[in-house]
């Protein structure tokens, strides 16, 4: 889904001429330098676990997550080795993981698991599966700003340029910038991740 509607095109494109495929592929644009999408899409990772000391008597560790800003976690799952041999799942309630801060990647992970009777419970992970949503729920004014800027460099280019010159048939034609992304506008999309 692109960043900007039909109906914004008037408000964020300086060229009245920008079609969605033109925001559809600014949009492209963007998440591909940034390698994630601002919109909220549901993500499963495995986080790799490492011990901390612990508090309360409680066993504690620290992981990652590669995506922010959180919307929600959905579910937090681990296979263990199970009594009877093989591996089990074992689920954690969502507010086992406790994030530093809200665009933090860092979180402290409090395995317990209260569907597991204590005599049972199970040895403690090294990883975990975590299902969460994230992204913007409503995107920024800047990323709207930049998907117009890209889409009407897209729209006068009449695509993505990928080339440093080109020669048809009556013209040759040399570009001497960056391209459709430049060095400006990676340090706007750059700065959105500090708000």
């Amino acid at each position: 889904m692109a960043y900007i509607t039909e109906q914004e095109i008037v408000t964020y494109c300086k060229i009245p001429t920008v079609t969605l495929q033109d925001l559809e592929l600014a949009t492209a644009i963007i998440n591909s330098y940034k390698t994630r999408s601002f919109n909220v899409e549901t993500y499963t990772e495995m986080a790799k676990l490492k011990k901390r000391n612990g508090m309360y008597f409680m066993q504690s560790f620290s992981g990652k997550l590669l995506h922010y800003p959180r919307v929600e976690i959905k579910n937090i799952i681990t296979q263990v080795p199970s009594p009877f041999g093989g591996l089990q799942d074992v689920s954690y309630p969502t507010d086992s993981i406790l994030f530093d801060d809200d665009t933090s990647l860092y979180f402290t992970f409090i395995p317990v698991n209260s569907a597991t009777p204590i005599p049972f419970t199970p040895p403690l992970p090294k990883f975990i599966r975590v299902t969460y949503t994230s992204g913007f729920e409503t995107i920024p004014e800047q990323i709207k700003y930049i998907c117009g800027a890209i889409a009407d460099a897209v729209n006068r280019n009449g695509g993505f340029t990928n080339y440093k010159s080109r020669t048809d048939f009556d013209m040759s034609l040399t570009f001497s910038n960056e391209g459709i992304l430049t060095s400006e506008l990676k340090a706007l999309i750059d700065g959105v991740d500090m708000m």
